[in-house]
């Protein structure tokens, strides 16, 4: 995708990038959701946040800079420096804003570094490293944001803590992969998750093949229900089933050793496909 389809999709954004990119980011959710295998009803920070990918927005706005920066500081013979120049003079005065110059001070704004706009000299080196820094640390920061307000990331984010790439995703088998990636991504049909459809209050979303009472979310049916007992003992370390909570769940969930990532997706399975 990055080879090959992202160079179609951003090619001359330096110029329009400045418009509404959403059907670029419809088209690009919809490949990161066909490779994972999930329905189009899940979240988008779950599917960025498991591949580790940013927003298009973000290179978008990393080419509009690199442009921006050839153009205020390049050699007044050319024609795009003229025009530039043209164009900042009149949005000075007043005569005509353009949207392209509005939209890199704000990029600008919104990175802190708004006293580049009427500097005289730049480090290119150190501006494209500055910008792309800051472009990938505002990402990061709107992807927690969003992860934190999603009513349905209430348990992902016990075991999700930044944004990067699962390499459950390219170490497990397929099968495997599959079920851990629906358990973690809310792509399944827990009570949690239908309560959610049917419009369910979250404390009511009960367990319904228990006597627990208690919601039947991710963390019940791992280290709870009692419809699993045997099972949980099967696949999942005594460690993680004695006293179990959120920070053990977590541990689990980024476990380094295989072993164990692969009962817990095999765990997973079993769970699923009793829904």
């Amino acid at each position: 995708f990055d080879q090959l389809v992202a160079p179609i999709l951003l090619y001359g954004s330096e110029i329009w990038g400045h418009e509404s990119c959403d059907i670029l980011e419809s088209f690009h959710m919809k490949f990161c959701k066909n490779i994972m295998r999930v329905n189009k009803n899940t979240p988008n920070c779950m599917v960025l946040g498991e591949l580790g990918r940013f927003k298009i927005r973000k290179y978008i706005d990393n080419r509009m800079m690199n442009f921006w920066l050839r153009l205020k500081y390049g050699k007044s013979s050319k024609l795009s420096c003229t025009m530039y120049r043209l164009l900042e003079k009149m949005s000075d005065s007043n005569h005509y804003i353009s949207p392209w110059i509005l939209k890199i001070k704000n990029i600008l704004d919104s990175m802190g570094m708004s006293d580049l706009w009427s500097m005289e000299s730049l480090n290119r080196s150190w501006f494209k490293q500055a910008v792309n820094l800051r472009t990938s640390d505002i990402s990061k920061q709107n992807w927690c944001a969003e992860v934190n307000e999603s009513g349905s990331c209430v348990n992902y984010k016990i075991f999700k803590e930044e944004l990067m790439f699962e390499n459950y995703l390219i170490n497990l088998d397929v099968g495997e992969r599959m079920a851990l990636t629906k358990f973690r991504c809310a792509n399944n049909r827990l009570p949690i998750t239908t309560g959610r459809y049917t419009n369910i209050p979250r404390y009511q979303r009960y367990c319904n093949i228990c006597n627990l009472q208690k919601i039947g979310d991710e963390f019940h049916y791992l280290f709870e229900c009692t419809a699993f007992i045997d099972e949980r003992k099967r696949y999942i370390k005594n460690y993680y089933r004695n006293r179990p909570n959120t920070m053990k769940m977590n541990e689990l969930f980024n476990t380094n050793d295989r072993k164990v990532l692969v009962n817990l997706a095999r765990f997973c399975r079993l769970i699923l496909n009793k829904f």
